[in-house]
């Protein structure tokens, strides 16, 4: 290949000033459209290469178009096979055939250019000779014999080079590409995983860990309530070349629980995570629910286990006590909690949509503490494909710990239980489901059972029958019909039960009806009801009614919740609560009402709280809640936290209407690490970031002598954002774990505007409490500029719209320019190396050139900017078989 080595002198910017100053003298006014051939040449013929659209798509990006007299000649054949028209077009001959459906009709169509008649169905037309021009490859019209012949007007879009089509009338293509669409964004939704590529998050035998510390120490006043302090420790971070995470708490100095869960992703078919020590087991419908222990557990489902069937979730966690939660599902808010009691939030019967289902639980404390916890769960038939195998094995002991029992809601202990599942694909809307269950036989759930279900879908309604039957004695049979609703969901359910004991149902369960609706009102209110009855023994029977309703209006919150419980043994018994939040600037407003409706009607308590965050440090919390009954007494909270550098320190209070107060102070600090560093970057919120993944993007400017930090550079993700500091480095957190995150840089706030980065964007893939390192180097980019032309004769003639690319050493496109009205291009910013200057190959073989004999070698440099690179050809000939050469580009003195 020829070797272009004129290049300028490092003083672009100098010589880029007397440049445009001469220009300024010389130029006769404002610039027309990139391509005003009439401010041109008007009469000069002239190739253009357009990219063809409809509506949204695009069919083509390089169509080959005529510009002649002021006149635009567009190919009939290429459009007819972009549009999937049945039209045949000789060239040479100047003929085209074919027909066009309309509606149930097929219109006949015919045109001959050369003896200037054409007709569809009925009609007859004239075309003049100026309207047709046959040309070896293709049979060019103008837009006004176009219109009249197919179901399209075409527009010409000078400035994006573009040949626009509207339909005029029904066209078969236009629908099938609208729905291929859809459907592939609904497809692509939960995994759009191709965007740009992962980079990598190796395990490490070790690697040093995040972590967080909190020591609180309560007194009470009442006796026999001595005053105790409270520590707890979290850590996580690789070790063994497994995510690890430690989870301790003590009291007096003496360990109440220690948790250790070691977990690996292997990403095969056959195995994609296992985990030991504390391991999440999923629930069984008409068994066990959703439990978590000491023990194993291995599947190749993908993260975010699926949930069994459509019927609900259970979401649970840690959380200190007195605190309170609220629940969003795909950031609508769907529950809450007023007041946490124990040490553990949990959302029971938590609706779920098939597919992918994010729920975000975010906890205030009483000091006025903000706190966030990510779940993913995938639920629903209809996931896997014909032939998919799924399967999903655990062992554990249910609410033990490494060290120490814990025991919520006052559960007893129970032994180890074993469980085994299998889901195979048979149909795309059809799969079926076995599973095996071993206990220690309580008396909650039998010691051996086995179940069997098929779930499937018709038309918009998923169903599922399901079978459980205990080996020693009964059975269980179960029928589930669940429907969306635009965006709102119903469901149906019936159960029979013989002689079957479980967690989910019950020892005197006989038979079980429900139903649940829920979804959005005005967009900005969620509706959530439901109803039960159980049929027991012995002709018993209890009905359970539950309406939640909660949203958002501006900046207010509203919740409220309402249970009516009744059966043949008790009397109607109906509670209720009302939450309202108000979110302002610096403040938080709330107001709660918890009231009686039956079998009497009372007011029990009402509540009003006020968070203030007064600066970026302090923030207090003040509450009074007044005892509207016999059963609950007048009570005040109040409580201050402030972070100063590394630590948060707080204390909070409660005294009641008899005197009796409590108070707690406490301090909490955590770090997440440095990889770029090997230290930690410390924080007094520590905690809130194990349950995060995170990324520590690194930025530095190559000049061509050495690699310089650069401070002041945003890192983004989504709506998150973070800035260099003076070593480079950025701190991205809070990125939901497990899920694809694309990490770009905001050089707007760089002033060259040649500097740019070398590579691609990549996205992360985090691990909760990890922090994943990332290279991001930037270098001072050059130019090649050049004309492009056509040789016919001894006339060298400019050409637009066709399009230029520089590609590297590997044959990657490093960038890429179109032709302007007088064939001029540029090829800006370019990292320094080696590049090939040549045609885009589609518009080379459009135009018959030979790229070898085109395409130059340049080497940029760090701000160089390379003059004269110019490409010209001679135009294939038209007749004959021979083969037309591009001229040999050489070296421009």
């Amino acid at each position: 290949m020829p070797r272009i080595t004129e290049q300028s002198p490092d003083r672009r910017h100098g010589r880029s000033l007397i440049v445009l100053a001469a220009a300024a003298l010389v130029w006769p006014g404002p610039a027309p459209a990139p391509l005003s051939f009439d401010d041109y040449d008007p009469h000069a013929r002239q190739d253009l290469v357009l990219a063809l659209t409809l509506g949204r798509h695009t069919l083509d990006d390089a169509m080959l178009a005529i510009a002649d007299g002021g006149t635009i000649y567009y190919p009939l054949g290429a459009i007819a096979r972009n549009l999937e028209l049945p039209i045949e077009v000789d060239p040479l001959a100047g003929r085209a055939e074919g027909w066009i459906l309309e509606g149930e009709r097929q219109l006949e169509l015919a045109l001959d250019c050369a003896g200037g008649t054409a007709h569809l169905a009925d009609k007859r037309f004239y075309p003049r000779g100026e309207q047709c021009r046959m040309e070896p490859e293709d049979l060019y019209i103008d837009a006004a014999l176009l219109t009249a012949l197919t179901p399209v007007h075409i527009t010409y879009e000078p400035r994006t080079l573009t040949a626009a089509l509207e339909p005029t009338g029904p066209l078969p293509l236009l629908q099938r590409l609208e729905r291929e669409r859809r459907w592939s964004g609904l497809r692509d939704q939960p995994h759009d995983y191709a965007r740009r590529p992962v980079q990598p998050h190796p395990y490490r035998p070790w690697s040093v860990p995040a972590w967080a510390v909190a020591v609180d120490h309560r007194h009470e006043s009442r006796e026999g309530r001595p005053s105790r302090t409270d520590g707890e420790l979290r850590m996580a971070g690789d070790f063994l070349y497994h995510e690890a995470s430690l989870y301790a708490a003590t009291t007096d100095g003496e360990l109440d629980r220690a948790d250790v869960t070691l977990a690996r992703d292997v990403r095969r078919p056959w195995l994609t995570r296992y985990e030991l020590g504390r391991v999440r087991a999923p629930s069984a419908a008409l068994l066990t629910h959703n439990r978590s222990g000491l023990g194993v557990s291995a599947t190749n489902a993908p993260r975010g286990r699926p949930a069994a069937g459509v019927d609900g979730y259970t979401v649970e966690g840690d959380a200190p006590e007195g605190w309170s939660a609220e629940l969003y599902r795909n950031g609508e808010l769907i529950d809450f909690i007023g007041e946490i009691s124990g040490t553990r939030y949990r959302f029971a019967d938590v609706p779920t949509a098939p597919g992918e289902n994010r729920y975000d639980v975010k906890l205030y404390g009483p000091r006025g503490q903000v706190r966030t916890e990510r779940h993913t769960v995938y639920s629903g038939p209809g996931m896997l494909a014909p032939g998919e195998i799924r399967y999903d094995i655990s062992r554990f002991e249910p609410e033990r710990s490494v060290a120490g029992d814990y025991r919520p809601f006052n559960q007893e202990i129970e032994g180890p239980r074993a469980r085994a599942r299998v889901e195979a694909g048979l149909h795309p809307r059809l799969s079926a489901g076995w599973e095996i269950h071993r206990s220690d036989g309580t008396a909650d759930h039998p010691e051996r059972a086995a179940g069997v279900d098929l779930t499937g879908s018709a038309g918009l309604t998923w169903w599922q029958l399901r079978r459980v039957r205990d080996l020693d004695s009964g059975r269980a049979d179960r029928i589930q019909l669940f429907r969306p609703l635009g965006r709102w969901s119903a469901g149906i359910g019936h159960t029979v039960v013989d002689d079957l004991a479980s967690e989910d149902l019950g020892s005197e369960l006989e038979k079980r009806t429900e139903a649940q609706a829920s979804g959005p009102v005005r967009h900005w209110f969620h509706l959530r009801a439901d109803y039960r009855r159980d049929d027991l023994e012995e002709n018993r029977s209890q009905h359970r009614a539950r309406l939640y309703q909660t949203g958002r209006a501006g900046g207010v919150r509203i919740g409220h919740r309402i249970v009516s419980r009744w059966g043949d043994e008790w009397e109607r018994e109906t509670v209720g609560s009302l939450d309202t939040g108000s979110y302002g600037g610096k403040d938080r407003f709330g107001l709660g009402l918890r009231y009686a409706a039956a079998p009497e009607a009372e007011l029990e308590t009402a509540r009003a709280s006020w968070n203030r965050r007064w600066n970026h440090r302090i923030t207090t919390r003040t509450e009074v809640t007044a005892g509207l009954s016999e059963r609950f007494k007048h009570t005040l909270r109040a409580g201050v936290s402030g972070a100063f550098r590394a630590v948060r320190v707080g204390a909070h209070g409660v005294l009641d209407e008899d005197g009796e107060w409590h108070i707690a102070v406490g301090v909490e600090s955590g770090g997440m690490p440095n990889p770029h560093t090997g230290g930690w970057t410390l924080s007094g919120d520590g905690r809130r970031h194990l349950h995060d993944g995170a990324t520590a993007v690194r930025v530095s400017l190559d000049d061509g002598v050495e690699e310089r930090p650069q401070e002041g550079i945003v890192v983004r993700s989504g709506g998150r954002s973070a800035e260099t500091g003076a070593d480079g480095v950025a701190m991205l957190t809070g990125l939901d774990p497990y899920r694809r995150h694309d990490i770009e840089l905001d050089l707007r706030r760089i002033d060259d505007p040649f500097i740019r980065r070398l590579g691609e964007n990549v996205s992360v893939d985090p691990r909760p409490g990890m922090v994943q390192p990332l290279e991001y180097r930037l270098a001072v980019t050059g130019e090649i500029e050049g004309v492009v032309r056509r040789i016919d004769g001894d006339t060298a003639k400019p050409v637009a719209g066709v399009r230029v690319t520089a590609r590297d050493e590997e044959g990657t496109i490093r960038g890429s320019a179109v032709a302007a009205f007088d064939g001029l291009y540029i090829l800006d910013r370019l990292p320094p190396g080696r590049y090939t200057v040549d045609l885009h190959p589609d518009d080379a073989r459009r135009l018959g050139v030979d790229t070898a004999d085109t395409a130059m070698e340049i080497e940029i440099r760090g701000g160089d900017i390379v003059y004269s690179a110019d490409i010209s050809w001679k135009p294939p000939k038209t007749s004959g078989n021979s083969e037309t050469r591009g001229r040999p580009m050489r070296d421009p003195q």
